[in-house]
């Protein structure tokens, strides 16, 4: 892969140009801070690098994300305006490999522009989204994938923590590690794209794909910003998949030719037939949070979210759906909206933080009431779980049932003896005696 860097010297400038304000993101390969620019007091964000180790040197991704950011140009993709460089170790190196500080003495930064929000961090704050805003950020998600797999560049990674959102409602997609060209016979690796938002293909082992990867990821975003929370939340692989047949059901020679032609099509899928329920899902899920899904919402969904890749919608196709040709029209300049101005930066990173804050909170303050009351109220006031009903536990014991009996005193063991009820140990039959051998020879 070659990079071609610009003329100025990057890597040349020091990261001490800039104040680190807070972290506000973490990952496999680094840090991502919001730091301001000492000369300019421009607020930015800095995203540290660490490298592997000393043979391999900088991630495969970090060299991507330098690439694909300085080949494409768009409004509605992050920028990265410079590479800069630490003289020594940072503050927070403490948490580097040993292995690594050896031969690397200092780090290495993206600085891309700061974007106040991500709509992880939005959807966690239960921000209200309105049917405009909803369109409006699909709109500019859709024109930049329509820009980017023009040019045969697919992300790899569209999700929501890496679509960022300014307070105006420009959208950033940030995050190009796993972005690469497709031109060419190529194949590719299929564990790409974050478990939640990966294209069912890949999850049966396809390793030659396409756009419609990213489309698929579309259509998970899609459906999140109405339900509130991801549409497919599984655990592994296979969970994952399941849960994408349990809804959109199961693949079939006539709804989907060539599945079985992948790796893992005879192991994941299942052989009794599932039913495709999307429409009704989305209906239910939507009517619970008293929502009315606006016309052409649910067919564009649909069709993002249809097992068979050569069936999903380009994302030119989808601009031109009912969906965007039916009031109320995504606006053509997003930050005619009004601002968002009554919640602070919301970052997935930030929002969980809070989260585990509050959980902890809550757990010493449990914990408090308990001690001071001495462990009285009720179980719901104590933070102790109660059983769950029968129906949903099968048969649960009563609480008759459940009593231990009392241990007997020891004047009713003296006289229980004496009567032959306990045996003592002298009493007991040999083969309830432990081997003293044996136990010597197995050790504690």
């Amino acid at each position: 892969m070659s990079l071609h860097l610009p003329k100025h010297p990057w890597g040349t400038r020091s990261v001490d140009a800039y104040e680190k304000l807070e972290c506000i993101g973490a990952g496999t390969y680094g840090q991502v801070y919001m730091a301001k620019n000492k000369t300019t007091e421009e607020v930015v964000a800095i995203k540290k690098i660490r490298s592997l180790n000393e043979v391999q040197g900088l991630p495969v991704t970090t060299i991507r994300e330098i690439k694909v950011l300085k080949c494409l140009n768009h409004r509605n993709l992050v920028e990265l305006k410079e590479v800069v460089v630490s003289s020594e170790n940072d503050d927070d190196d403490a948490t580097e490999k040993e292995d690594q500080l050896d031969y690397c003495q200092g780090s290495i930064y993206l600085v891309l522009e700061y974007v106040e929000h991500d709509l992880t961090g939005l959807i966690d704050r239960q921000y209200p989204f309105t049917d405009i805003e909803i369109k409006c950020i699909m709109k500019q998600l859709l024109d930049v994938m329509e820009y980017m797999h023009s040019i045969d560049i697919i992300h790899r990674d569209i999700k929501c923590s890496n679509l960022l959102m300014t307070r105006n409602h420009l959208l950033k997609v940030a995050d190009f590690g796993l972005a690469r060209s497709i031109r060419g016979d190529q194949l590719f690796t299929n564990k790409v794209v974050t478990l939640w938002y990966r294209a069912p293909e890949l999850l049966l082992g396809a390793t030659s794909y396409d756009a419609s990867i990213d489309m698929w990821s579309v259509g998970c975003v899609f459906a999140e910003l109405y339900l509130g929370h991801p549409i497919f939340q599984g655990k592994t692989e296979l969970e994952q998949i399941n849960k994408i047949f349990d809804i959109c059901g199961t693949p079939t020679t006539d709804t989907w030719p060539d599945y079985k032609f992948l790796p893992l099509s005879s192991k994941f899928v299942p052989e009794k037939p599932r039913p495709k329920r999307l429409r009704e899902y989305l209906f239910r899920e939507t009517s619970a949070r008293k929502r009315i899904l606006p016309k052409g919402a649910i067919e564009l969904i649909e069709s993002l979210l249809v097992l068979d890749p050569e069936q999903r919608p380009t994302a030119k196709d989808c601009l031109k759906s009912v969906f965007f040709q039916t009031r109320p029209y995504a606006p053509a300049d997003p930050e005619s909206l009004p601002s968002i101005n009554n919640l602070p930066p919301s970052h997935e990173y930030q929002t969980k933080k809070i989260r585990r804050e509050q959980a902890k909170q809550a757990m010493s303050g449990t914990a408090a009431n308990t001690n001071a009351s001495g462990a009285t109220g009720t179980a719901s006031e104590r933070g102790v779980s109660r059983q769950p009903s029968p129906s949903a536990n099968g048969n649960v014991p009563t609480a008759k049932r459940m009593e231990a009996p009392a241990p007997p005193s020891s004047e009713k063991k003296k006289d229980e003896r004496k009567r032959g009820i306990i045996k003592t140990r002298a009493e007991k039959p040999k083969e309830e005696q432990p081997d003293a051998k044996k136990r010597r020879r197995e050790g504690p």
